[in-house]
């Protein structure tokens, strides 16, 4: 033999920044206790008469805070990541832990237990928004939405 193969593993988690955003969770009650600080927050703003620049501009930024309060008091840092999951929880993550630290086999069916009925809460909860917001249950049915021409059929029809 003229040559050895030689393998190396690089870890470069520790180098790479997570990247991180603000996000309020995924669900009527949190939208709506946003939604209804806003609806205090922007009333209480004392408009009054906007004769110069820097009277619109006390407004705005008065309204920009109003947002940003509670923005700020509704969301939370999350961390993206190729395996993010919208319907992902602190109790899958406590679970997964767990079961890493112990390695048991109990442990394992309980996190994929519990991933089952969140997975199950979080569509369903999906669902229960378009049905209510758009009344529209067919929304969520790809063959009752309208379908595009072959190319052959679009080019001979326009």
């Amino acid at each position: 033999m003229d040559h050895i193969l030689l393998t190396t593993s690089v870890i470069l988690d520790f180098m790479i920044e997570g990247v991180t955003r603000r996000s309020i969770s995924r669900g009527l009650e949190a939208k709506k206790a946003f939604i209804d600080d806003l609806r205090t927050g922007v009333p209480a703003i004392t408009v009054g008469t906007l004769n110069t620049p820097a009277d619109i501009d006390q407004v705005a930024q008065a309204l920009a805070n109003a947002f940003f309060t509670a923005w700020e008091k509704h969301s939370k840092e999350v961390y993206i990541t190729k395996h993010s999951q919208p319907w992902w929880d602190d109790e899958c993550t406590e679970l997964l832990s767990q079961y890493k630290t112990k390695k048991l086999d109990e442990s394992w069916l309980a996190f994929r237990r519990t991933i089952k009925a969140t997975k199950s809460k979080f569509f369903d909860s999906q669902i229960q928004d378009i049905t209510f917001l758009n009344k529209s249950l067919w929304d969520l049915i790809e063959w009752v939405k309208q379908r595009k021409l072959p190319a052959c059929k679009a080019i001979q029809h326009n």
